[in-house]
């Protein structure tokens, strides 16, 4: 069995493939605006909460994007490192005083 990604933690960016989304009621929601059948297909999302189970596997909780008010358990060999968190704040906006020699953050 391969070995779960070390880098993924929780709130990371992870993918999961179709193929192991099937066991789960994710086609189940988004059976219009995905085909579940086609390969290579993936959904992207973060990881909420990780654990372990009885059988000392690492179980992730896992908030998919293109369902963000439903929360799923994988198997964390199951997902792929994305990468980190996105940054919560929104970026700062920067106007530059040509004129007067200064930067300001807004």
């Amino acid at each position: 069995m391969p070995k779960m990604s070390t880098k993924i933690t929780v709130d990371a960016r992870i993918s999961i493939t179709y193929h192991h989304l099937r066991n789960s009621r994710v086609p189940e929601l988004l059976k219009e605006t995905h085909d579940f059948a086609a390969p290579g297909g993936f959904l992207e999302g973060k990881v909420i909460s990780m654990s372990i189970n009885a059988a000392g596997k690492d179980i992730c909780e896992v908030q998919l994007d293109d369902l963000r008010d439903h929360t799923f358990l994988f198997l964390g060999t199951k997902l792929k490192f994305k990468g980190p968190a996105r940054s919560r704040q929104p970026p700062a906006i920067v106007r530059v005083c040509r004129d007067r020699g200064y930067i300001l953050n807004i």
